[in-house]
C-alpha cells in the first residue's frame, strides 16, 4: 500500500481527492466497468471536493483516528468533519489550496493512495456494481403500485426511478369539521366584466389526455438506475417517495392553505425532483439546476393561483408553463365533485372534440358552484397569459 506523504506544506500537494474524517484508505482498486455493469457514478465535483471524472468505490471500513493524523500530516490542516461536508462548509478554501498551480508540485514526492469512500462492501474487494436496467417493458405499467408504506419495507422492489415514483399517496387529510370549508368565492365584478372574445365558452372533455406520452416518460425513468446502497439515491428518496414527503404535510385541513402545502409536499415538490433527475440523466448528488422550480405565485396576477413553475429566466420575463388552482375536499371531492357534470364524455356524440358549451354567468346570487369554479380557473389562466 502507497505511503502517504510526509511533506507539511499544502501547497506542495497536488491531492485528487478530500479526506473526509470518517473514511478508510484501502488498497488501490480498479471500479469494475463492463458493458452488463453499471458504470460508477462519476463525482461533480461536491462538497467532499473530489474533482469531476474521479471514481468512488465503497467499503465497510469505520472511522478511526489515523485517518485525521494522516490527513493533518498532508495538509496541514484538520480533518473537516461530516457536518461540515454536508453544510459545504470551507468547500471552496480546500478546493483552492488542493489545486493551485502545478509549477510548485514536487514529482518526486510518492503519489497518494487511492481513497474507496462508501459503504456496503468489503474492504478487500471492488466495488460490487448493478446491472444496467432491464430495457424497458410497456408491461411495467400495469403492475400494481407500491403500497404507502415505509421505505425499509418495500426498497428491496426499487431499481429505477420509475420503481421509486411507482408508489401510491397517502389519503388526503379530512376537513377539521363537517360542513366547513364547502364554499368557493364568486366572480368578482371585474370577472363578470370579462371582454366576450376572451370568455371561456367550451369545455372538451379529454380522456386519458397524457397516454401518448406516457409510455415514452415511463421509459426516460426507467433509464436511471436506483441503489439504495447510494447515500445520495437514498438521500433522493426522501424527496420523491410519498411516505417520507408526506411525514411533516398536515394531518387536518383547517383552511386551503393546507390543502395547498399537502399537494405541494405530495406532488409538486417530488415533480420536481424527478425532472432534475431526467434533465441531468441521473439522480442527482450534490448538483440541484435553478430551473424548474416550484413557488407560491406573485403579484402580477389580478387573481393570483396557488402555486406555480418557473421554467427559466427572471422577473418579469420568466417562462410560466404551469399554474395551480387547489380546493379543499370540501369543495371538490370524489363524493361531491361540482364540475362532474362536465367531467365525461358528451352523451350520445362519439366525435373527438366534442364540447360543452360554458355560458359566461351574469352577477347573480345563485351562481352555482361548478361556474364560480369555472370562472376563477378562466381567470386565472387569462392573466398569466395577457402578462406573461
Amino acid at each position: 500500500m502507497p505511503t502517504l506523504p510526509t511533506a507539511t506544506d499544502p501547497r506542495k500537494e497536488r491531492l485528487p481527492f478530500s479526506l473526509p474524517s470518517d473514511e478508510v484508505p484501502t488498497m488501490p482498486t480498479s471500479p469494475i466497468r463492463s458493458p452488463s455493469q453499471q458504470h460508477p457514478r462519476l463525482s461533480r465535483g461536491g462538497p467532499l471536493g473530489v474533482p469531476s471524472g474521479s471514481h468512488q468505490t465503497s467499503t465497510n471500513s469505520s472511522p478511526t483516528e489515523r485517518i485525521a493524523e494522516d490527513w493533518h500530516r498532508v495538509t496541514g490542516r484538520e480533518a473537516p468533519s461530516r457536518d461540515g461536508q454536508m453544510l459545504h462548509e470551507d468547500v471552496a478554501d480546500e478546493t483552492q489550496d488542493v489545486e493551485e498551480s502545478d509549477d510548485d508540485v514536487d514529482d518526486s514526492l510518492p503519489a497518494p493512495p487511492v481513497i474507496v469512500v462508501g459503504s456496503p462492501s468489503q474492504p478487500s474487494s471492488p466495488l460490487e456494481v448493478g446491472p444496467e436496467p432491464a430495457p424497458f417493458d410497456p408491461r411495467l405499467l400495469t403492475r400494481p403500485v407500491l403500497p404507502y408504506a415505509r421505505f425499509d419495507e418495500v426498497q428491496d422492489q426499487v431499481h429505477t426511478l420509475l420503481d421509486l415514483v411507482w408508489a401510491a399517496l397517502p389519503q388526503s387529510p379530512t376537513i377539521y369539521e363537517t360542513g366547513q370549508l364547502v364554499g368557493t368565492k364568486a366572480p368578482t365584478p371585474r370577472e363578470y366584466a370579462i371582454p366576450k372574445p376572451d370568455q371561456l365558452k367550451n369545455i372538451v372533455y379529454c380522456v386519458n389526455m397524457l397516454a401518448p406520452i406516457e409510455t415514452e416518460v415511463a421509459a426516460l425513468l426507467h433509464a436511471i438506475p436506483f441503489d439504495r446502497n447510494n447515500q445520495s439515491h437514498m438521500l433522493f428518496a426522501t424527496r420523491v417517495f410519498p411516505w417520507f414527503t408526506s411525514r411533516d404535510s398536515p394531518k387536518r385541513i383547517y383552511s386551503e392553505t393546507d390543502t395547498e402545502d399537502w399537494i405541494r409536499d405530495t406532488l409538486i415538490g417530488p415533480a420536481h425532483a424527478v425532472m432534475h433527475a431526467v434533465a441531468l440523466g441521473d439522480i442527482p448528488d450534490d448538483v440541484s439546476p435553478a430551473y424548474p422550480f416550484h413557488s407560491s405565485a406573485h403579484c402580477r396576477f389580478i387573481n393570483r393561483p396557488d402555486n406555480m413553475t418557473i421554467l427559466e429566466g427572471e422577473h418579469p420575463n420568466e417562462v410560466i408553463p404551469h399554474i395551480g388552482e387547489w380546493k379543499t375536499p370540501g369543495v371538490i371531492s370524489i363524493d361531491d365533485n361540482p364540475l362532474s357534470a362536465v367531467q365525461k364524455a358528451v352523451e350520445n356524440i362519439n366525435r373527438a372534440g366534442a364540447a360543452y358549451k360554458f355560458n359566461w354567468p351574469k352577477p347573480s346570487s345563485s351562481i352555482a358552484q361548478r361556474d364560480k369554479i369555472l370562472c376563477q380557473v378562466r381567470d386565472v389562466f387569462l392573466n398569466e397569459r395577457a402578462q406573461s
